[in-house]
């Protein structure tokens, strides 16, 4: 990949400042994985406030919301991905006004709200799970606890 791209810069796995930093820099969030359950990279790129151009499946579709947020592209869509990203590259306001509606909407998300709406779920499509829950006063403690 490194031999087709040459101007572009594979920087491999970061985390903490690095990670951040790479953010900072960056003028979009282009993902276009198929196979990321959360989207927690999505989330962070949304949380750094870059548009995102990902691929619409379970993770990002779930955190994006197309046309305001980011751009949502069929899986696998290669014509999709950079029709997006040129978009994107050539409307830097367009760019800047997604990242903003990006990053609002990131800040949205934490972790107590995510497992509310996790136990939420499960309650809603398991009785049992819901009987469970409602006797397990121990456990809406402790994850009432969690910053």
């Amino acid at each position: 990949m490194e031999r087709r791209a040459p101007d572009a810069r594979f920087l491999g796995f970061l985390s903490g400042d690095d990670l951040g930093k790479a953010y900072a820099n960056a003028d979009i969030f282009l993902f276009p994985s198929a196979t990321e359950t959360f989207g927690n990279v999505t989330l962070e790129a949304m949380a750094s406030g870059l548009a995102s151009v990902c691929a619409d499946a379970s993770g990002s579709r779930d955190l994006i919301k197309s046309g305001e947020t980011g751009l949502l592209c069929p899986v696998g869509d290669v014509g999709a991905f950079t029709d997006a990203v040129a978009a994107l590259i050539t409307d830097a306001p367009k760019r800047a006004q997604m990242g903003k509606a990006a990053r609002v909407h990131a800040l949205k998300f934490d972790w107590t709200a995510i497992f509310d709406r996790l136990f939420e779920d499960y309650a809603r499509l398991s009785p049992a799970f819901a009987d469970a829950a409602a006797r397990a006063p121990a456990a809406r403690i402790v994850h009432a606890q969690a910053p």
